[in-house]
């Protein structure tokens, strides 16, 4: 959608936020990612790693020189490309919220940041305890939704302390402990009581990782927080599951956002930097049309856009690993493919053939973009390995192999790898043909 006027129901926040566990991105790519955004219409871009200590572990100390500057270059990439760079503290593992030392803290934090040219917080209390630990804290909010009081008070300190001060006006994003769902809990509404009017609340939905969105989810967990909303959407984000890959579009979110209290999306992405623009251009086409927006046509458009010349061989690894939610199963088709073939269908056994020798070869062949195909190579031995096994088992359906052996042999082979590729398609049909075999 970039270069283009924005339908008015596009959401006012388009973007990403770095914000998986495991090894972060590089700063390399994260300019290469800004670049990318603006490319395909993400407007914003939240720097939060859990893996950068100095973002959550170690939030106090200041940045050494050379990552400061990093920081710096950044914020400068995001200003020169019209991107909003946010920059997220995580406090909450270890805050004093009833004392003075740690808003100072913070504050200072801020500050250093600041001074390279930040020009956008975020607070974030994502996966710390849900309730205070400090005794005085505990004396200070007791009883129910205490954690929730001191992060809204630590909010509202924040901006009044430290942003207004600073002429930074916007509004506040923050994570909230509480940050999945849809009904009113004491963490909730103790927050709303004390957290500034004006904050943004990122929320990944009625779970932490969701397949859907509706507009009733919406519209009850606005009301449970009594703030706009900002969707924290844990897609294409694997590091629940880092031996699969998430590269199909973004589906089960709602068209109608038209008059609701949600304001944007904030898509977390894979470890994998450059594997990850391929679902997220997905992203950016329903934020920035949510009523138009169609995931097939959308996913059409993504792979050549980030492949280039390499995405026809890329496309069969792109299908077999496209399926969401996670608990979805892998390529839906294919499965139902290869229990026709079983079932005896001359022409699903066919198909089958076909997918898996197309499997074979793409993930054989390609080598471009480099970028892109580096952080796949595991996924591509391995497709090509379980292609191969169900190709051996499919022989021995059709009768032009009698050798089990060899279709045993490939299970085996590709079952060794440690992505996963297809493996709750492949290995149960190539059993049941061995099984058939022995009867």
């Amino acid at each position: 959608m970039t270069g283009r006027e924005l339908p008015r129901a596009a959401l006012a926040i388009r973007g990403t936020v770095e914000g998986f566990y495991g090894p972060p991105w590089s700063p390399a790519q994260r300019l290469a990612h800004l670049e990318f955004s603006a490319r395909v219409g993400l407007d914003t871009y939240v720097y939060a790693p859990k893996g950068d200590a100095h973002h959550r572990l170690r939030w106090r100390e200041p940045y050494p020189a050379a990552e400061l500057a990093q920081l710096r270059e950044l914020a400068t990439a995001a200003r020169r490309l019209g991107v909003r760079f946010v920059y997220a503290i995580s406090p909450g593992l270890d805050m004093g919220f009833a004392g003075e030392a740690d808003h100072r803290a913070l504050a200072g934090k801020a500050g250093q940041l600041a001074g390279a040219g930040v020009e956008q917080f975020a607070l974030f209390f994502d996966d710390v305890p849900a309730e205070l630990t400090r005794p005085e804290d505990v004396a200070r909010w007791p009883g129910a939704g205490g954690a929730g009081a001191a992060h809204g008070v630590a909010c509202t300190r924040f901006v009044t302390g430290f942003l207004a001060a600073r002429g930074l006006r916007r509004s506040l994003l923050v994570c909230p402990t509480d940050y999945a769902g849809t009904r009113e809990t004491p963490y909730r509404r103790e927050f709303a009581r004390t957290a500034p009017p004006d904050a943004l609340i990122a929320w990944t939905g009625r779970d932490v990782v969701v397949g859907s969105v509706t507009r009733d989810e919406i519209d009850r967990a606005a009301a449970a927080y009594r703030r706009r909303l900002v969707l924290w959407d844990n897609f294409p984000v694997n590091d629940f599951a880092p031996r699969r890959l998430f590269l199909g579009p973004l589906t089960g979110r709602t068209p109608d956002v038209g008059g609701s209290a949600l304001v944007g999306v904030l898509a977390n992405p894979m470890p994998l930097a450059v594997p990850s623009r391929i679902p997220l251009v997905s992203v950016a086409d329903w934020a920035a049309d949510p009523a138009g927006y169609d995931p097939a046509r959308s996913a059409a458009r993504a792979l050549p856009l980030v492949a280039g010349a390499g995405a026809d061989d890329l496309a069969p690894l792109v299908r077999v690993s496209s399926s969401w939610p996670p608990s979805a199963v892998p390529d839906a088709q294919l499965a139902r493919t290869a229990d026709a073939a079983l079932a005896g269908d001359p022409g699903a056994r066919a198909a089958l053939s076909a997918r898996l020798a197309e499997l074979a070869r793409g993930c054989r062949a390609a080598t471009r973009p480099a970028d892109l195909i580096a952080p796949l190579r595991p996924w591509l031995a391995a497709g090509a390995a379980m292609a191969d096994a169900g190709l051996a088992a499919a022989r021995l359906l059709t009768g032009t192999s009698r050798d089990p052996g060899a279709a045993r042999a490939a299970l085996a082979a590709a079952e060794e790898h440690w992505a996963d590729v297809l493996r709750p398609v492949v290995p149960p049909f190539v059993r049941e043909v061995l099984r058939r075999c022995a009867g």
